[in-house]
């Protein structure tokens, strides 16, 4: 298996040369070499795809958690008709929203 050539993902332009990070000379492409952004498929670039594909599922299921704990609290509520159930279920829900946040703002690269 012969060795890839970076190439620029937009227009084919071979990057071999420069720097790791720039814009391609020919059609002013953004690229990180480091990271594979902006190039043509490489390893690099569908390992950043597969990445990111699993920081949503992570922010996604924190989010369905703290539906699930919401709901359940406020089902047991409703089946015992008093106590502190749903309240410790919103504290929680608010502490799994909290997590889904935090993991939502740092999705981003």
């Amino acid at each position: 298996m012969e060795p890839q050539l970076p190439l620029c993902r937009k227009c084919g332009y071979d990057l071999t040369g420069l720097n790791d990070v720039g814009r391609c000379p020919e059609c002013g492409n953004p690229f990180n070499s480091k990271s594979g952004k902006g190039m043509r498929s490489s390893d690099k670039e569908d390992m950043y795809y597969a990445d990111r594909i699993f920081r949503r599922a992570r922010t996604l299921s924190l989010v369905g958690f703290a539906a699930l704990v919401l709901a359940c609290g406020g089902w047991v509520q409703w089946l015992v008709q008093g106590g502190r159930a749903f309240g410790v279920a919103v504290a929680v829900g608010l502490l799994f929203l909290l997590a889904a946040l935090t993991s939502f703002v740092y999705e981003k690269e």
